[in-house]
């Protein structure tokens, strides 16, 4: 594999995570209007299948939207990656979310 080839496939991952990220922001806050209401009741784990499974729907649109928005032309495997990096950015953020509510909640139950 030639050092052009290397930075060809380089630029294109770069592009996949920039739209991952691009696709993640805009999903963040329809999936936790989705969750919000079961996040107490889950432990980490369960959560993380729970906003997975709850997502999919949401990021899948969004992703048909971004792509659409550059014009690239994108295989399904790419796409496919795309998602994957948007899921899990969506459900570490998600995560991050619901710990940050209910350190909120109890700090405000101390005061």
């Amino acid at each position: 594999m030639g050092l052009f080839n290397l930075k060809a496939q380089w630029m294109s991952r770069a592009r996949q995570i920039a739209l991952a990220e691009s696709i993640s922001d805009r999903c963040i806050s329809p999936v936790w209007d989705r969750i919000q209401h079961r996040a107490d009741s889950l432990g980490s784990t369960e959560a993380k299948g729970y906003i997975r499974a709850r997502a999919g729907s949401i990021i899948d649109r969004q992703a048909n939207r971004v792509i659409a928005e550059t014009g690239h032309i994108v295989s399904d495997s790419i796409r496919r990656g795309i998602v994957d990096i948007a899921t899990d950015q969506v459900v570490e953020s998600t995560i991050r979310q619901i710990i940050e509510d209910r350190q909120s909640r109890a700090l405000r139950r101390v005061a």
